[in-house]
């Protein structure tokens, strides 16, 4: 059997880029890395990680977000925080021109054939087309996708010859079956995380290609995420945003930062949000400001809370096509986020959900329609119970 290594988002983490090389190296033998993008940003080791990613011959990239928000600057403008502007200017100096230059040299996205099978690489768009459920067919993906600005011819042959679509940003472990035509089949995989500091898992993928038989193995190591924020606080790494190093480290172990997630790989175990209540509830009840992240596409959503909020600010992003609306929690938001808060397809219906102390400090975050929540500061006894509300054999909580 041949066998392709799937990665995404090391996000300058040597720490983590070095276990998943030495496991590979062990375990199996692998002639192609494909590397999804966000390889740079957060993390203390940008340099050393850009050296890698480039100068190994088994590695085959494209960009991510990360990558070319660093390239153009002025995508910042209007929409990335200010502690998110503060940070990659600090990766830019790190990097050096030089580097940077080699950086734009690499595409957005990427056709590759690699043992008989054609595979489409791409990190994610920068509208709704990969953060929606994954029905989308192919054709869908890739018309959403203004980066790679495809004509219709093009996107016709592209969608009918490639038998896999590796895409990634969600941090997720999965795989689809998807027919094209009645005659044609193609993989969507998403092969997961190796960096994110928030998670202190090393996540990938391995391709296996025989000559009768194609296989998908997800793997997942652990790594010691409180060591790679020391090495970040030690060398004033600036900090991106929401406070990812300072709140990670704490002297008093009486409280943590929580992070839930799904879990999901080869047989997608379907998100069970019968949590959803007892974990929202106290936050409503204890915290002042919500806000909702929504798409640009979801006009019925959006008109939803300009009826029912007592809105205080509307923030419409214009590079990501998204829309930021805050309000007041009152009795008809704690109504709406408790009873009224699924989509057709089972998921958390807006695409952010931050439940906020005050208006810049965030106590709840949830993400990728509630596929990913972030609660900070957690006391141990919250913990608990947060412990048991959820089913652990569909959902996965982690403490930091």
């Amino acid at each position: 059997m041949k066998r392709i290594c799937i990665i995404s988002d090391i996000h300058g983490n040597m720490s983590a880029l070095e276990m998943l090389l030495e496991y590979i190296d062990k375990n199996y033998d692998v002639e192609y890395i494909l590397n999804l993008g966000d390889f740079l940003q957060k993390g203390p080791n940008q340099c050393e990680v850009f050296d890698i990613v480039m100068k190994d011959s088994r590695f085959i990239n494209i960009m991510g977000n990360s990558e070319y928000e660093l390239i153009y600057e002025d995508l910042g403008e209007g929409w990335i925080d200010d502690g998110e502007i503060t940070h990659e200017t600090w990766v830019r100096q790190e990097l050096g021109e030089a580097r940077i230059n080699v950086l734009r040299e690499l595409p957005l996205s990427k056709s590759v054939e690699v043992y008989g099978k054609k595979i489409f690489m791409m990190h994610a768009n920068r509208e709704s087309g990969l953060e929606m459920p994954f029905e989308y067919h192919l054709q869908g993906v890739l018309t959403k996708c203004p980066l790679e600005q495809l004509s219709s011819t093009d996107l016709a042959m592209t969608t009918q010859e490639h038998d896999y679509l590796l895409v990634a940003n969600n941090h997720i472990q999965e795989i689809q079956q998807y027919k094209f035509f009645e005659d044609r089949c193609y993989s969507f995989i998403q092969p997961g995380a190796i960096g994110c500091l928030d998670m202190g898992d090393v996540r990938f993928a391995v391709l296996e290609i025989g000559e009768f038989e194609e296989n998908i193995t997800f793997k997942t190591l652990k790594y010691d995420a409180y060591k790679v924020i020391e090495e970040c606080k030690e060398k004033k790494v600036a900090d991106p945003c929401h406070g990812i190093y300072l709140n990670k480290i704490k002297q008093d172990k009486a409280y943590y930062d929580v992070h839930l997630e799904n879990k999901s790989a080869t047989d997608v175990i379907p998100m069970d949000f019968s949590f959803w209540e007892g974990l929202v509830t106290p936050y409503l009840e204890t915290n002042k400001y919500i806000e909702f992240g929504i798409w640009n596409s979801d006009e019925d959503l959006f008109e939803e809370l300009k009826t029912k909020l007592h809105i205080l600010n509307v923030e419409y992003m214009k590079e990501t096509k998204q829309i930021f609306i805050k309000a007041e929690i009152d009795e008809t938001v704690k109504q709406l986020v408790i009873n009224n808060n699924l989509n057709s397809e089972g998921l958390i219906k807006w695409f952010n959900v931050s439940i906020d102390r005050e208006e810049d400090k965030c106590a709840m975050y949830a993400s990728h329609f509630g596929c990913e929540i972030d609660l900070i500061n957690v006391a141990k006894k919250e913990v608990e119970y947060l412990k048991s509300i959820i089913n652990p054999k569909k959902n996965r909580l982690s403490l930091y």
